[in-house]
């Protein structure tokens, strides 16, 4: 074991390495990284048969999983955005349903037929509303 030491002092000391070393060194950096065992197995479990190297790369790599979820990201922040947009033109939108006198079945009133609605089911309701209805503490209208 006296020998393990002497020779981890030569290995430790600079040698000279020749130019094409120092080349591929610069192009293909050295990367490490600690892990938990836990972490180490999850990563062994995701890249299958892939080194690590290869693995990594196929993360970044223009079709990686990386670009993908970027791709992903925009695709729902667009549809977010329309969801947005159709939300805010719902809510401008007045509606009910009533049950049909003669059927039974519901009926959709709302305010995107402006003529309609405001010649027709507007006075309507106002009318139909307007006795039933007050403020609470107020006193009562009688008729």
């Amino acid at each position: 074991m006296a020998n393990s030491t002497a020779s981890n002092k030569d290995v430790n000391e600079k040698r000279p390495y020749p130019p094409s070393y120092y080349k591929y060194r610069e192009k293909n950096p050295t990367i490490s990284i600690k892990l938990t065992k836990k972490t180490k197995e999850a990563l062994d479990k995701a890249r299958g048969k892939l080194s690590y190297s290869e693995f990594l790369k196929s993360i970044v790599a223009t079709d990686g999983v990386f670009a993908r979820f970027e791709r992903q990201r925009a695709q729902l922040a667009s549809e977010r955005a329309a969801l947005e947009k159709e939300k805010r033109e719902l809510n401008k939108t007045e509606h009910f349903t009533i049950p049909c006198s003669s059927c039974g079945k519901p009926l959709l009133f709302d305010s995107q037929n402006e003529k309609f609605w405001n010649e027709k089911v507007k006075p309507l309701l106002k009318k139909a509303f307007s006795d039933e209805f007050i403020h609470e503490g107020d006193p009562e209208v009688s008729s």
